[in-house]
């Protein structure tokens, strides 16, 4: 793990950042995703580890498999 980037920039990170975008071993934006967000919201993460996929929610709001 390099502490000099972001998780999601290494090649073991995935991230729904609050701009709306995902993130894996990119050091940028990468697809749009989901709605921006901010303090107030409450992100879900989860992981089906049977299928190995990965989506986010957003105050309840379920989003499509991201990864």
């Amino acid at each position: 793990c390099n502490v000099d980037l972001a998780f999601s920039d290494g090649k073991f990170g995935w991230a729904y950042y609050s701009s709306g975008y995902l993130r894996h071993s990119s050091g940028g934006d990468g697809k749009i995703y989901g709605d921006s967000f901010g303090v107030n919201n409450v992100i879900g993460v989860y992981v089906d580890l049977i299928e190995g996929k990965l989506f986010f929610s957003k105050d309840g709001k379920m989003y499509p498999v991201a990864y």
